[in-house]
C-alpha cells in the first residue's frame, strides 16, 4: 500500500493528510499531534516520515493547529506551499528538518551550496 501527502478540503479549510491509493481512504492529518526536532531523531524510522512532514508543516505560512483536528489553512495556496516545501524536506532525507527559511527559499528556486546542511 503506497500512501501520499494530499490537500484535502475540509470544512471551509484546506488540511495535508495522508491518501492511502490501494484502499482510496485517508490516514491521519498533519498536526493532530505536536512533534519537535529531536522527535525527528529519536522517533522509529517508519514514523520518520509523518514527524518530519509535521514538523515542516507546522512551521509553513499561514498555519494555525485546530486542536486535535491538525493543521489547517485558509488558502489552497497556502496549503500548496505547505506542501511543497514538505516534498522538500522529505526528499532531502535529512535527519533533521530544514529551517523555515531554507525551506522557503528552496521552493523559489534555491540551491543550497555544496555540503549544506540544515
Amino acid at each position: 500500500m503506497s500512501a501520499k501527502l494530499v490537500i484535502v478540503d475540509s470544512d471551509y479549510v484546506y488540511r495535508i493528510q495522508w491518501s492511502f491509493d490501494d484502499d482510496d481512504d485517508y490516514g491521519a492529518t498533519l498536526g493532530e499531534r505536536r512533534y519537535n526536532d529531536s522527535d525527528a531523531q529519536t522517533c522509529k524510522p517508519e514514523d520518520w516520515e509523518h514527524v518530519v512532514a509535521t514538523i515542516v508543516a507546522g512551521r509553513s505560512s499561514g498555519v494555525r493547529r485546530d486542536g486535535s483536528a491538525g493543521y489547517s489553512w485558509d488558502s489552497r495556496s497556502e496549503a500548496s506551499a505547505a506542501l511543497k516545501a514538505i516534498k522538500i524536506a522529505l526528499k532531502a532525507k535529512a535527519g533533521k528538518p530544514w529551517p523555515s527559511w531554507a525551506l522557503t527559499a528552496k521552493a523559489e528556486g534555491w540551491s543550497p551550496p555544496k555540503g549544506w546542511t540544515p
